[in-house]
């Protein structure tokens, strides 16, 4: 198996000799249809 870094908290296992760009790719496709918002905004500190 060999390791993709998709970001700093995600990494995906793939097997030796597939394509690291098409499991990052399949993985943001995954995510766009999902809809969910992987990092979300920092809130604001109330002074």
């Amino acid at each position: 198996m060999q390791e993709v870094v998709i970001n700093h908290r995600t990494k995906l296992y793939i097997a030796v000799g597939a394509d690291p760009e098409e499991a990052r790719s399949r993985y943001w496709a995954r995510q766009d249809a999902k809809g969910k918002v992987l990092f979300a905004p920092k809130k604001q500190a109330l002074t």
